[in-house]
């Protein structure tokens, strides 16, 4: 039985490879930063507000807004979820 399911196994492993692939390239072309704004203003949030429903702190919004720095992988699945489900276009950089 064991050699049975190795040829599945071995085509699991490589989808779940294209997978993480395509999920980088998918977040490499979203502008987080409008992203972001566009959830806060969709959701009548503040940034300070913003941040606590991330977990993180202000100050990390305001520089995700800035473009100072991206969000963590984390956060971006995330942000990617909460846009999804108020239907906000995510745009491309």
């Amino acid at each position: 039985m064991g050699a049975f399911l190795i040829p599945f196994v071995k085509e699991y492993r490589i989808l779940r490879t294209i997978h993480n692939l395509l999920w980088l390239c998918y977040n490499l072309y979203m502008d987080y930063s409008k992203a972001i704004k566009a959830l806060r203003d969709k959701l009548l949030l503040s940034q300070s507000e913003f941040a606590e429903k991330m977990g993180v702190s202000f100050a990390t919004v305001n520089r995700w807004e800035n473009n100072w720095h991206e969000p963590t992988y984390k956060a971006k699945r995330r942000i990617v979820g909460l846009c999804k489900k108020n239907k906000i276009d995510m745009g491309e950089k």
